[in-house]
């Protein structure tokens, strides 16, 4: 019975593999975002206009620290949004709804330029804006970001 269950799961995976492959083709656009290592990024709509918008951190060739939200123009292409962030690498960032309102916040964690590690969590005005928020939280670096209802309170 062992024999035959493998063989049959083994026969769906060589059959549905090739009925199910898809190809992708490398295509090249002019999206106005930066190269970057030691880098992270989150996607998100925090300007609620129905396209993902990007947050990125990381460090140029350079070794220029940058922590950016970008606005999806809808077009393959972005915009700095210019919200004020700590310039981070070596971290991770999440959008999340931390204070049950609607738009869409951000947590960021990771090392600044100097070295300092940072975490910290900003609330989405609702304008384009947003506001650090004072919250008691270890800071990190080489990190990463999950979000939880831990009391299940939906909060």
């Amino acid at each position: 019975m062992t024999k035959t269950i493998t063989l049959l799961l083994f026969a769906i995976f060589i059959f549905g593999y090739g009925l199910n492959a898809q190809n992708f083709q490398q295509t090249t656009i002019n999206s106005g975002l930066p190269d970057l290592g030691n880098s992270h990024m989150a996607w998100g709509d925090y300007d609620q206009d129905g396209d993902y918008d990007l947050l990125l951190s990381g460090s140029d060739e350079f070794t220029n620290v940058i922590c950016r939200l970008y606005r999806n123009n809808g077009d393959t292409t972005f915009t700095n949004s210019g919200v004020d962030l700590p310039q981070i690498y070596q971290g991770d960032l999440l959008f999340l709804d931390f204070n049950n309102d609607n738009f869409l916040d951000i947590a960021v964690s990771g090392k600044t330029e100097g070295g300092l590690k940072i975490s910290e969590i900003y609330s989405n005005n609702g304008d384009g804006s947003f506001s650090k928020l004072t919250v008691d939280i270890d800071s990190v670096a080489n990190s990463s970001l999950v979000q939880a209802d831990f009391d299940n309170d939906g909060d």
